[in-house]
């Protein structure tokens, strides 16, 4: 449990740098799916989703 708030800890920090970061964005909706928190992790993959359509993780994500 703590290395998945690690990792979203982790992204939090890049994304308060650079907000448009998708990698980031990916990880931080794994994170958050490990975390039970979907909701936050669903709106992550729909960024993704709005400014990458045909991204494959995103995609695959977004049917959690």
């Amino acid at each position: 449990m703590s290395k998945w708030s690690d990792a979203a800890s982790d992204c939090n920090r890049v994304l308060e740098e650079e907000p448009s970061n998708l990698k980031a964005k990916l990880r931080r909706a794994c994170a958050y799916k490990s975390l039970r928190k979907f909701k936050l992790a669903k709106q992550d993959l729909d960024y993704v989703l709005e400014t990458e359509p045909q991204n494959k993780r995103a995609q695959v994500g977004s049917n959690w």
